[in-house]
């Protein structure tokens, strides 16, 4: 089964059938960028603006995730947050890396513990000053949401 499932992803790969790059509207952006002022304004991070270079670099990096989904680290080494949805709400995905706060004690030194956080963390780190994200909807219908977080 397992060679078969491994065939069958090359067979699909060599086609390039993986779904398509959703562009996102000015609305849903202001949205985004919204969202997570939200966040970050209760814990008193400062914040956070929309960069079209960092939505473009996700962008390509869902491109390259639409073929090879097995790849979760973007090469571009910005911090990033990634979720799967079975629609464009992307406040879902939102919502869900903010859910983690329960574990965050307060201290943005706490790398021991980071792994329960990493997502929120991500959201309200005072160091990072843009986000940019991008969404893709997959073959089989399911979307991909991603957000880039940088200084």
């Amino acid at each position: 089964m397992k060679k078969f499932l491994v065939l069958a992803f090359c067979i699909l790969n060599s086609l390039h059938i993986f779904g398509q790059v959703v562009s996102l509207s000015n609305a849903q952006k202001d949205s985004i960028v919204y969202i997570h002022n939200f966040y970050r304004i209760n814990i008193g991070s400062g914040m956070i603006e929309w960069s079209d270079d960092l939505e473009n670099k996700a962008k390509n990096w869902l491109v390259q995730y639409r073929s090879k989904p097995l790849i979760t680290r973007n090469p571009y080494g910005y911090e990033q947050n990634l979720y799967v949805l079975p629609d464009t709400n992307f406040r879902k995905a939102i919502d869900f890396w903010a859910e983690e706060q329960v574990f965050y004690n307060g201290n943005f030194s706490d790398s021991a513990r980071l792994y329960l956080y990493q997502h929120y963390f991500r959201m309200i780190n005072p160091e990072f000053s843009h986000l940019g994200c991008a969404l893709s909807r997959q073959v089989d219908g399911v979307y991909v949401f991603v957000c880039f977080y940088s200084q």
